[in-house]
């Protein structure tokens, strides 16, 4: 099991647990840490044809969806419509979070489908 430590390594060792997750439920992976001017995306998969950005949170003790704010929620939208100019056509989109609880046992994941 991968050790979850530190502010940083937990955020990178979170993304990677939920690259592994998304992985294992069928999902194909197509960018990470996707960076615009104007937001960014942790990772960015592919679910049969829709295209699904995902954020990623993880806090220790308790469910971090409280970090997923409004602020953060346009950034990662405002990402969303660049990668969508950069592709130049639209395509089915969604919206997921996925947050990763550190526990005294281990740590527990849980995917929200279309969460904005």
């Amino acid at each position: 099991m991968r050790q979850l430590r530190g502010s940083r390594a937990t955020g990178s060792s979170a993304e990677a647990l939920a690259v592994e997750y998304l992985q294992y439920k069928g999902y194909r992976i197509v960018e990470k840490n996707y960076t615009t001017p104007y937001g960014e995306a942790d990772i960015i998969a592919l679910e049969a044809e829709t295209t699904v950005f995902v954020e990623v949170k993880s806090a220790i003790g308790q469910d971090p969806i409280e970090s997923v704010h409004k602020g953060k929620v346009k950034k990662i939208r405002n990402a969303a419509l660049y990668y969508l100019q950069m592709l130049g056509k639209e395509i089915p989109l969604r919206f997921d979070v996925i947050t990763i609880t550190i526990t005294k046992d281990g740590h527990e994941i849980r995917h929200l489908i279309d969460a904005f």
